[in-house]
């Protein structure tokens, strides 16, 4: 907190520095007037050059803001738990490469360590352990996006931005699918299209209620409890065996149907609302967006004044886990780069090793 507290009193610093400037520069100013002009042309001359430097001082206060707006106090729990979903995220991609990409079916000639890393990935993707971290994952990354909310200035314009990465990524799916030639692999909504979508929802919801935030805060948390709730009674009774239901619930591939690509036309409605699994990396709408309005209701209410709930210790967390919130702060560069990195680094060694694509 001391850190930002002197960036922020150093910006305001400079425009009390500013005003001291003009208020000396006009007095001078006048006095130079008043050798040459006349009482009603020195007023004249002097409001203009006040007007300029009261210009030139509004630009300065707004870019100042700006200033201060990007180098604010960030929310240490909030960075922290969205830093340790992404570094979950990186190792659960990390072995879904190996046992899905970096395989005897895309390349001929693999390095040994390349197949037998394959043959752990195939394990630890189904294994229980790894499927109950992944939804908690999911829960606290929605929750967080739904918290975020309120230190946004403009939710729309954010929430756009994340649809246009799961965008990017899907259209990254796509040439992977073509080269590999398996079209199961294509993305429709992923993790990060999903909370983009979620967080438009959540922030067109929220426009009429700018003025009412109590009516706000009550409907937010009515929607995300209905949406809960409802969506439990449908996986309960949809699950395929229901001492299992809560993976239904969460979308696991294997409690739920898969849709084949050839079948995805027919049931692209299931895929998107998420009864369905399809792809390599899917996200339904629901329950994420339950999750998605009940961060929503906690960012209006823990965090209503915009301030960490661990008080004078948020800087020094900040500080001394930068490791995991890191990755929290550039989540989103964290998701649109790694996949790239693991390819190109993971694929260049194999082929430097011997291996060949198989095309």
């Amino acid at each position: 907190m001391a850190k930002t507290k002197s960036f922020v009193e150093k910006q305001n610093s400079k425009i009390e520095a500013k005003k001291l400037y003009n208020k000396a520069f006009l007095c001078v100013y006048e006095a130079e007037l008043k050798k040459q002009y006349s009482d009603d042309e020195v007023k004249t001359r002097l409001e203009k050059k006040e007007k300029q430097l009261d210009k030139s001082l509004a630009k300065q206060v707004e870019k100042n803001n700006k200033a201060n707006y990007h180098n604010r106090i960030r929310i240490w729990e909030l960075d922290f738990v969205r830093g340790l979903v992404i570094i979950g995220m990186l190792i659960d991609h990390f072995f879904f490469d190996f046992e899905g990409l970096f395989t005897s079916y895309n390349f001929s000639n693999l390095p040994q360590f390349y197949l037998d890393i394959g043959a752990f990935a195939s394990l630890y993707w189904v294994h229980p352990v790894r499927v109950t971290f992944r939804f908690i994952g999911i829960f606290f990354l929605f929750l967080v996006s739904g918290i975020s909310t309120q230190f946004s200035r403009n939710p729309i314009r954010r929430s756009l931005i994340v649809i246009g990465a799961g965008a990017l990524m899907s259209v990254a799916f796509l040439i992977v699918a073509k080269v590999t030639g398996s079209m199961e692999d294509l993305v429709i909504v992923g993790a990060i299209g999903g909370i983009g979508i979620c967080m438009l929802i959540y922030g067109l919801f929220a426009l009429p209620f700018k003025k009412h935030p109590q009516i706000h805060e009550a409907f937010t948390l009515g929607i995300a409890l209905a949406i809960l709730i409802a969506w439990g009674f449908v996986s309960y009774n949809n699950a395929r065996d229901t001492s299992n239901f809560w993976f239904y619930y969460n979308g696991y591939a294997y409690s739920i149907p898969i849709v084949r690509y050839k079948d995805l036309g027919e049931n692209i409605w299931g895929v998107l609302l998420g009864t369905k699994y399809f792809g390599s990396d899917w996200m339904g709408l629901f329950p994420g967006l339950g999750y998605m309005f009940l961060g929503g209701f906690i960012g209006q209410t823990v965090y209503r004044n915009r301030k960490s709930i661990f008080g004078r210790f948020n800087e020094s967390l900040n500080r001394n886990t930068k490791l995991v919130t890191i990755p929290g702060k550039y989540s989103l560069w964290f998701y649109l780069s790694h996949q790239v990195i693991y390819i190109i680094i993971l694929g260049g060694i194999a082929l430097l090793m011997g291996a060949k694509l198989v095309l």
